[in-house]
């Protein structure tokens, strides 16, 4: 995911944190708890740690039916701010995702 908090102490235990989600196969609590350290750790300043983070959580928030639609609202979100502050790659990743969750809700 790389540096999402601006220094190497921040990233080391955000990317942490997310590896042992995925690695530990941990249900939407464990994720919300995860995100939630991340989101009011009142570190993340520029556009492109916000836009980082939000896509970050969208994903995972894709990955439930029941908080679909909050996570396509909030790629919305981090698309516009990509979009806003030129951050081309995050943007083409965005729509990627975007793409592979439409693709999942059309075989639902």
């Amino acid at each position: 995911m790389g540096p999402a908090f601006g220094g190497p102490r921040h990233t080391s235990h955000s990317d942490s944190v997310i590896e042992h989600i995925f690695e530990t196969g941990l249900g939407r609590h464990g994720e919300g708890v995860a995100f939630d350290i991340a989101v009011t750790s009142g570190v993340s300043v520029t556009p492109l740690q916000s836009v980082r983070l939000s896509t970050a959580r969208a994903h995972i928030l894709l990955s439930d039916r029941a908080t679909s639609t909050e996570g396509l609202a909030l790629l919305e979100q981090a698309a516009w701010l990509a979009g806003a502050n030129g951050l081309s790659h995050q943007l083409r990743s965005i729509q990627s995702i975007r793409q592979a969750a439409a693709g999942r809700a059309g075989r639902a």
